[in-house]
């Protein structure tokens, strides 16, 4: 989940945003510690940002990049893996 406003910060709602389509089912459910770095817009409607997940519990650490782009002005957001 990822909140987006609209007003200037006025308001604030809730986006779902999607998992990498080749994602495990049963990684795509586990609890993780996540963090949205360099948000960027490049102009109004079009921006990105990086969300880096660290899944927990697994057996080893698993640190991932996923890169998530909107064209809409966040209303909606496509996501690629960055990292494995």
């Amino acid at each position: 989940m990822f909140m987006v406003t609209h007003d200037g910060g006025q308001s604030w709602t809730w986006v779902t945003l999607p998992i990498p389509a080749d994602e495990p089912p049963r990684l795509a459910s586990l609890p993780c510690d996540c963090q949205a770095v360099n948000l960027v817009f490049a102009n109004p409607l079009h921006g990105s940002f990086v969300l880096h997940r660290s899944l927990i519990p697994t057996e080893l650490p698993t640190n991932e990049d996923w890169t998530y782009t909107t064209g809409d002005g966040g209303r909606s957001w496509t996501v690629v893996r960055s990292t494995p």
